[in-house]
């Protein structure tokens, strides 16, 4: 089942602009967990996010609520909208509950359509290809979409490697230091990674280009990068869709294979060399 996030959404547009650093974060935590933030507290909220109780109480205010008792309360009545219909009704409210979800999916497409024909998506395409090495990187729930773009990217091109700063202690970024130069391509969705920060700006620091494909509530990639790829993942789902990301990072792979055939065929030939004996093409 899905939920109607519309009433807090409409809440948060108006305010969203002059909301502070830690308040976007709050909003963005709720906004991606409004199917369980109703049975948390707000001293939970602070803490998952990292910011104190007092700025979680400040964003409810701004909002509207009378604390987090009223976002529960409109939550509640959100859900009985939404789930309760009369009899004989159900496969209705089914079928309006995917058309919802595919248009705003639609939305998404139709906002890549227009980005794969902007400057930065072209420059994105050709920092990718001229790289002499591609770091991949994603946390949590974008670490598998993350490594799936990698072992498709590696097809095409050299030297592109999964980076798992906690497992491998950023020891990738040492090759830096020699001739060349390199790209970190950074998969974000997530509203409070600190970690992901800390990346960028060990990535600046080893002189690293930075790109960035992230989601339409990414309130920091601008400082980081001006290769930005920005994505709709809010679909109505009950958890955000990436499929906009995948889209994304998919014609990316197209786009670097097309800047050199001849290349791109020789690596195929060779990887269907090299997978020959073990048939899994077969």
């Amino acid at each position: 089942m899905t939920l109607n996030t519309s009433k807090f959404e409409q809440r948060l547009k108006p305010v969203y602009n002059s909301l502070s650093k830690s308040e976007l974060i709050v909003a963005t935590y709720i906004r991606n967990n409004l199917s369980t933030v109703g049975f948390i507290s707000a001293a939970a909220i602070g803490k998952e996010t990292g910011v104190s109780k007092n700025t979680v109480g400040r964003l409810f205010k701004r909002l509207g609520y009378d604390g987090i008792a009223g976002l529960k309360t409109e939550l509640q009545e959100n859900n009985s909208l939404r789930f309760i219909s009369p009899e004989g009704n159900d496969q209705r409210l089914e079928n309006s509950i995917y058309k919802d979800i595919l248009s705003r999916e639609f939305d998404g497409i139709d906002k890549l359509n227009r980005l794969f024909s902007t400057e930065v998506w072209h420059r994105c395409v050709d920092t990718v290809f001229s790289a002499d090495r591609v770091f991949i990187t994603g946390f949590q729930l974008t670490r598998g979409i993350a490594e799936d773009f990698q072992r498709r990217l590696a097809i095409v091109k050299d030297n592109v490697q999964y980076l798992s700063p906690h497992d491998g202690l950023m020891s990738e970024f040492i090759e830096t230091e020699r001739d060349g130069e390199s790209v970190l391509v950074l998969i974000d969705c997530l509203p409070y990674s600190q970690s992901i920060e800390t990346i960028c700006r060990i990535a600046t620091r080893c002189n690293i280009k930075i790109i960035i494909v992230t989601d339409e509530f990414n309130h920091w990639a601008d400082r980081y990068s001006d290769l930005v790829i920005p994505t709709l993942t809010n679909s109505g789902t009950f958890l955000n869709s990436y499929g906009s990301i995948g889209i994304a990072l998919n014609i990316l792979v197209h786009s670097v294979a097309e800047k050199d055939p001849s290349h791109t065929n020789i690596r195929l030939k060779r990887m269907m060399g090299l997978t020959q004996d073990i048939k899994l093409f077969s």
